[in-house]
């Protein structure tokens, strides 16, 4: 499939991020049409952050990256409007907000800056004879 200006791309986004942690989620999709009314969606890129801001006391780091050109994950919606539903469901996995490129790459800009910022676990806090707290 050629991909022109036309080719439909759909953004989602979930910032629950608060004063104490970073929780953000990315999504993007590529649709495929297919006879009649029915389309695929070819997963772009899926990002998932999640930081304590606490780490004097709390170490927490947890960064998922998926994506790629020509990856064969996709979703089982057959439409734009199905894909929709499911992302924008309240259920408590989804509750995306659909977005525009421009805000989607903002957000992903400012999720590796996050994740590039904040330190990964320091051994040297784990020596015998200091403090580690479960």
């Amino acid at each position: 499939m050629k991909i022109t200006t036309e080719t439909p791309i759909y953004y989602f986004i979930k910032n629950e991020s608060n004063g104490s942690f970073h929780h953000i989620e990315l999504e993007a999709y590529l649709e495929i049409p297919q006879k009649g009314n029915i389309s695929n969606f070819q997963t772009l890129e899926d990002i998932r952050l999640f930081v304590s801001k606490d780490l004097d006391n709390n170490e927490i780091v947890s960064f998922h990256y998926e994506g790629g050109r020509n990856d064969c994950i996709g979703h089982w919606a057959n439409n734009k409007e199905e894909l929709v539903k499911q992302k924008e469901s309240e259920s408590s996995i989804y509750r995306f907000k659909t977005t525009d490129r421009e805000t989607y790459l903002n957000l992903r800009e400012e999720v590796f800056k996050i994740y590039l910022a904040h330190p990964k676990t320091d051994f040297e806090k784990l020596k015998v004879g200091s403090e580690y707290n479960f």
